[in-house]
């Protein structure tokens, strides 16, 4: 398949045209040409109707291939308008794992009525099974569709067996080894059933030391269990130690892609988006930290109304109360993001993460003099301010960074402490925070000072 960038850049175009003229054989032929990764992101540069023609006009192998390279966010919006007939062709062609996501994507009357049609499809019925686990258990993540060998097979017969069920392979580095009960016994790599010697028994070749999961593990164990064996697939297996399906490493980037999408979520304070389908639903979940910043917006608001005095006697403080509050709130933000990333990467030794606080407010120190340093020399040299009110603003800049960096590392252990997500730490919650005691930092020195001034 040709994958050179020129022709691939030409293909919208191509295929719009086709799309014009109506030849389907010829689209067909066009798309076959190209690998299913690349005509799934041409086919996201078409409007959406231009799209589902496309899946209804090529064969269901080929339309099934790019529905899974299509992000499964798209697959409600562009699928469900098909022809109920079109959607059961591509699902018979998809991996069960696949089919049951792409299921669980259409409205669910949908989704009922062609389970119901398709009753007395055995592949149907394994999507069935599959979709009554719940949607973050290794089960929903798994493939039922393997091919497991015997123990009591000898080397020559497993490579027979392989042979003659060699689409279940493919994509297979380990044979998982079963009992008379299918009960999971032993893993053997592929190369060293191979290299094994020829009539050599498989229960004599294997490995006992098989990692496996139970069917109802969250899926954010199954990751973390993948992370730390470094596996390319997992067995899944049930409460009798059944084998009834493997996890391949797709389906894990896909949850750790999710988890990295969760964790921007919550450090955004935007809630889930999957589950806002109305604006209402969308500001409701975004709206309670929202109303945190209000509040501390507020809060500043009246700082600087306390300290009106002061800002009087010296209007230059005012110029560079923007700056103390952004240069704060960044660095508390940057802080509490370094923190919550070490923490919820697995467990991380007690010592490390102290060593990473001692660390932030060494680095904090020196940004703290630096931007100091610059903002004095501004105010000195650019608003012709008093060196002693150029002294004050550095200082106070200083003292905000350092003190923003202390909350942007108690914050989150507090919030662990409470039971409570740290990623809600980062973000609006932070910056509001330090944005008020910046406030008191700045004009709290400088109405100390002041008065020595005049």
């Amino acid at each position: 398949m040709p994958t050179d960038k020129l022709n691939l850049d030409f293909l919208p175009r191509h295929l719009t045209l086709l799309l014009e003229q109506e030849k389907k054989s010829e689209i067909q032929a066009l798309l076959s040409q190209f690998r299913p990764e690349d005509v799934a992101e041409i086919l996201l540069q078409l409007e959406e109707e231009q799209i589902r023609q496309v899946l209804t006009w090529i064969d269901a192998e080929l339309a099934s291939e790019l529905v899974i390279h299509i992000d499964s966010d798209y697959w409600h919006e562009l699928l469900t308008p098909l022809n109920e007939t079109r959607l059961v062709e591509i699902i018979e062609e998809l991996p069960s794992d696949e089919a049951a996501d792409l299921l669980n994507e259409l409205d669910d009357e949908l989704s009922e009525k062609i389970l119901e049609s398709q009753a007395n499809s055995e592949s149907f019925r394994n999507l069935s099974n599959l979709l009554q686990y719940p949607d973050d258990a290794a089960g929903a993540l798994m493939n039922p569709d393997i091919v497991y060998v015997p123990e009591s097979l000898n080397t020559d017969q497993a490579l027979a067996m392989i042979r003659e069920n060699i689409e279940s392979f493919k994509d297979i580095n380990y044979i998982y080894i079963t009992d008379e009960k299918q009960r999971l016994t032993g893993v053997l790599p592929l190369p060293s059933l191979i290299a094994a010697p020829h009539q050599s028994l498989i229960e004599e070749v294997m490995s006992r030391d098989v990692i496996a999961v139970d069917v109802m593990m969250d899926e954010d164990d199954v990751v973390d269990i993948v992370r730390k064996y470094e596996l390319m697939t997992v067995p899944v297996i049930d409460v009798h130690q059944r084998l009834i399906g493997i996890i391949t490493v797709d389906d894990i980037m896909d949850v750790m892609e999710e988890q990295a999408d969760e964790e921007a979520y919550k450090m955004a304070a935007l809630g889930d988006p999957d589950n806002q389908s109305s604006a209402f639903e969308a500001a409701m979940a975004r709206i309670p930290w929202l109303l945190v910043c209000l509040g501390g917006s507020m809060s500043a608001g009246t700082i600087i109304h306390l300290y009106q005095s002061t800002l009087e006697q010296a209007i230059v403080l005012a110029s560079f109360m923007p700056a103390v509050m952004g240069m704060a709130g960044n660095t508390g933000v940057q802080t509490s993001t370094l923190l919550i990333r070490n923490m919820g990467g697995g467990p991380t030794p007690r010592h490390f993460l102290w060593r990473m606080v001692l660390q932030e407010f060494r680095t904090a120190f020196v940004i703290g003099l630096l931007c100091g340093s610059i903002a004095s020399s501004v105010a000195f040299f650019l608003f012709h301010a008093n060196p002693w009110i150029g002294g004050v603003i550095g200082l106070s800049l200083c003292l905000s960074i350092l003190f923003s960096t202390f909350l942007g590392t108690s914050i989150p252990f507090l919030f662990q402490k409470f039971s409570i997500d740290p990623a809600v730490a980062s973000g609006p919650f932070v910056t509001t925070i330090n944005d008020s005691t910046a406030l008191i930092i700045y004009l709290g020195i400088a109405s100390a000072i002041l008065p020595f001034l005049h």
